[in-house]
């Protein structure tokens, strides 16, 4: 009987003790939700801005090209004399890329392009030229909208040899027409709107109206948006790369 009123009496005490359990348990979870870290409190992460862009190798001097975000990765490698890359998710509106001689360590660069003409969301062609002991590179803004059964060209001057310049249509009959006026080396002639055919292109070198070198330009597909890169080869021989959708590139000599 003495053993069964010590069991009874030691299975009542944990219920008698039990509301303390539970206080303890609730001043426990209490206490350890002061110690949680409050996400809500930590800042969002970093979302770098970005924008597409494609490459062309335009110094015909200059061997194949590497082209490095600063401080970072490779974007393209081993461009060609006067190739094009597909279009690549770059930085935008911050940060460089360093262009460096393919194969050879970034930090050996020859230019930095700033980023900063890039702006967010937009979709870009880089062009690199000029001479190799002073390289030089343009960013263009690419806009391929609106072009329903016609095809939009741009000009761009980046033939070293060649001072100020005119261009010219030159049609089959008749005189040539000016389509851009005084070019400087560097310069981007405003994008212009044609319709689809067989264009020949003239450089005018002396303003007189008469063409010293001429391009036959062939016809593309409607809805085109072509730069036209009048540059040169390693020999100083004129010629223009013709950039049209994606990486495609035509090389027309006069």
């Amino acid at each position: 009987m003495r053993h069964l009123t010590s069991t009874a009496s030691e299975s009542s005490a944990p219920r008698l003790a039990l509301p303390s359990v539970l206080l303890c348990a609730v001043a426990c979870l209490v206490g350890c939700g002061d110690d949680k870290t409050d996400f809500a409190d930590e800042p969002e992460p970093e979302v770098k801005k970005k924008a597409e862009a494609r490459f062309i190798h335009l110094s015909g001097e200059t061997e194949p090209l590497d082209v490095f975000v600063t401080g970072g990765s490779t974007v393209v490698s081993d461009v060609a004399f006067p190739d094009s890359t597909g279009y690549q998710e770059v930085p935008a509106e911050e940060g460089s890329f360093d262009v460096a001689v393919a194969g050879t360590d970034g930090d050996e660069h020859l230019l930095t392009i700033p980023a900063t003409g890039l702006a967010e969301g937009t979709t870009n062609t880089i062009a690199i030229y000029g001479p190799f002991e002073d390289l030089q590179a343009v960013v263009l803004l690419e806009d391929p909208e609106n072009l329903d059964s016609i095809i939009r060209i741009r000009v761009v001057h980046t033939a070293q040899s060649y001072q100020q310049i005119d261009i010219l249509n030159i049609p089959s009959a008749g005189n040539p027409s000016l389509l851009y006026d005084n070019m400087a080396y560097g310069d981007v002639g405003m994008a212009l709107d044609v319709p689809m055919g067989e264009y020949t292109i003239g450089v005018d070198e002396n303003g007189d109206g008469a063409a010293e070198v001429s391009f036959a330009i062939p016809e593309v597909t409607s809805g085109t948006a072509a730069n036209l890169f009048l540059t040169e080869t390693r020999d100083g021989d004129p010629l223009i790369a013709a950039q049209l959708s994606g990486d495609t590139v035509l090389r027309i000599d006069p």
